[in-house]
């Protein structure tokens, strides 16, 4: 069972405009040809022989469609949703096309085209690599297939190098794409059948260099755009996430599968643990970078939400989020690109928001049978930021 805040929530000291959204159905609409939903009510109604002009004019009645527009209503649920105004409203964006919604997907991650905000990647678990060039409206399959793709990254200065990690006669790999995502080539593999590739990063500085951590507890790093690999590390724990400074490429972090967190000075050499820093930090699950200070860093979980302004030497913690951590943890966490006093964070199915640093919070709830695991703004667009769902 998840938790189920209120669908309006004021929350004191918050702009009063910005109220929860009611993601559930407001009806009454129809469905179908005869069956009708009013606000949890279902009424079948028998129409009894007619012509059939008559029923195209009842079915035109109830639905309020034209026939000849044949237009989709938005879909109400999906594994992606879309805020076009920093996390005020939000949509489901799981269409993959006029007729086609997507079925429900576990979004492991997406990563933004540089030169275009509007274009980009969805990871999933189950197999597909999704693609949008429209900010969301519609997707379609890149040329991939491979399941679990949890290491997926794009070269910083060229939108059409596209890494991706996957599986392949049950070997973890990774490929990559020269031409946004039609073909692709073997750059990485394990010897064996088991280990996989469980994150990946290009640093922003220097493409060429590129870390990934495996499921073996292994930590390797590329000079050279991936054709030739070094492992740097070796953790008691499979690290789950890696993490550059937004300034500084030689400020490495890393959390592994016990909520441990790590940093290197020294672009991946000589690592110590910082979590140990903060106050309760058992089942930290997520670490964000800020994008825009150097040396911040945001860390989550079940002990509520933390910031380190040098580097993990310190951890302030945001007292004022009010969300049951321990039960319902942290998972997601993004900063808005353009302005760092505006934070959002996903604990189970809801949103909290905050434009003022961490003082005020308002929320979001959201109706799915899946967890909020991922969240991101748009790099070139603060306004536009994206939830991806899963198990």
């Amino acid at each position: 069972m998840v938790e189920q805040l209120p669908f309006k929530q004021t929350v004191p000291g918050s702009n009063p405009g910005e109220r929860t959204i009611d993601f559930g159905p407001n009806g009454p609409f129809c469905f179908g040809l005869f069956i009708c939903y009013n606000k949890g009510n279902y009424n079948i109604k028998y129409m009894g022989k007619i012509k059939i002009i008559s029923l195209v004019l009842v079915v035109i009645f109830l639905t309020g469609c034209s026939n000849s527009d044949s237009k989709i209503m938005a879909p109400k649920s999906g594994s992606i949703w879309k805020s076009a105004d920093s996390g005020k409203t939000w949509e489901a964006k799981s269409l993959a096309n006029e007729k086609t919604t997507l079925p429900k997907l576990e979004i492991l991650n997406f990563v933004f085209n540089p030169a275009d905000g509007n274009k980009f990647f969805a990871g999933t678990k189950e197999g597909a690599l999704l693609k949008t060039e429209n900010g969301g409206n519609s997707w379609e399959k890149a040329n991939f297939e491979s399941p679990k793709i949890y290491g997926l990254d794009i070269d910083p200065n060229d939108g059409k190098v596209v890494y991706a990690s996957g599986v392949y006669k049950k070997r973890g790999k990774i490929f990559k794409s020269l031409d946004g995502g039609e073909n692709w080539q073997e750059i990485f593999t394990f010897p064996e059948e088991g280990p996989l590739v469980v994150n990946l990063i290009i640093d922003k500085k220097n493409s060429n260099i590129i870390y990934i951590s495996t499921s073996d507890n292994q930590l390797l790093k590329s000079y050279d755009a991936g054709f030739s690999w070094q492992n740097i590390l070796e953790t008691k724990d499979s690290v789950t996430k890696i993490l550059i400074d937004s300034k500084n490429s030689n400020l490495i972090y890393l959390i592994d599968l016990d909520g441990k967190v790590f940093r290197s000075r020294e672009a991946g050499n000589n690592f110590e643990e910082i979590s140990k820093n903060i106050e309760n930090s058992d089942g930290i699950s997520v670490v964000r970078i800020d994008p825009s200070n150097e040396n911040w860093i945001y860390a989550g979980g079940r002990g509520g939400l933390y910031l380190s302004k040098d580097a993990g030497e310190t951890w302030q913690k945001f007292d004022s989020t009010f969300n049951n951590s321990e039960s319902y943890p942290i998972k997601a966490i993004a900063i808005n690109p353009f302005n760092s006093n505006e934070i959002i964070y996903g604990a189970s199915l809801a949103l909290y928001r905050s434009t003022d640093g961490g003082k005020n919070w308002s929320t979001s709830q959201f109706n799915e049978n899946q967890l909020i695991r991922v969240i991101e703004y748009n790099p070139q667009n603060g306004q536009d930021i994206y939830i991806g769902f899963g198990e």
